[in-house]
């Protein structure tokens, strides 16, 4: 579960559809076009994202291929 800071989120709806973008921090609102700015995700941690988790990652790592 990837979590982003963004202060300005108050202008977009519940159950809007948003387009993401964990390296730049830019979250837009594909409804009304509005783009926000997040902090953007760390490297390492954007690596741990698509490994698949920290246990993935550590297997990775390790050369033992586990998974959580």
């Amino acid at each position: 579960l990837t979590i982003l800071e963004c202060p300005d989120t108050d202008e977009i709806a519940a159950g809007a559809t948003l387009s993401v973008d964990l390296a730049s921090g830019k979250i837009k609102d594909l409804g009304t076009g509005k783009t926000f700015t997040a902090t953007a995700i760390p490297p390492f941690m954007r690596e741990l994202v698509a490994a698949g988790g920290l246990m993935a990652w550590m297997g990775k790592r390790l050369g033992t291929g586990a998974s959580a």
